[in-house]
């Protein structure tokens, strides 16, 4: 059985491009949800600095969440960040411990 993964998205708009960020951010993420795998797909804007967005994504294993970011929507924007983009997105991959565990044959 595949394990589900985590992955967090890190960006930061230039300036008077939030807006725009957001929106996109937005159809990406129905687009996304969209997708075989995909459990969970969060966009969040920080509340001390509007120009930061994170992305909460939770996927049904690494295969789906690989998938995903071969997705043309992905690819379209990443085609296109520089414009929305102050610096390079920082991405984590994350696995739920409680998973890790499940999969392993423990239960906590």
């Amino acid at each position: 059985m595949a394990e589900p993964v985590t992955l967090v998205v890190r960006l930061r708009a230039k300036t008077r491009r939030e807006a725009a960020l957001r929106q996109t951010l937005l159809e990406i993420r129905a687009a996304s949800l969209q997708e075989t795998g995909c459990l969970l797909y969060d966009v969040h804007q920080s509340t001390e600095d509007p120009a930061v967005f994170l992305l909460y994504q939770v996927w049904a294993s690494q295969a789906a969440a690989d998938a995903h970011t071969k997705a043309s929507h992905v690819h379209g924007f990443l085609l296109s960040a520089r414009q929305y983009l102050l610096d390079r997105p920082r991405v984590t991959w994350w696995r739920r411990l409680e998973d890790a565990q499940r999969a392993a044959g423990r239960y906590l």
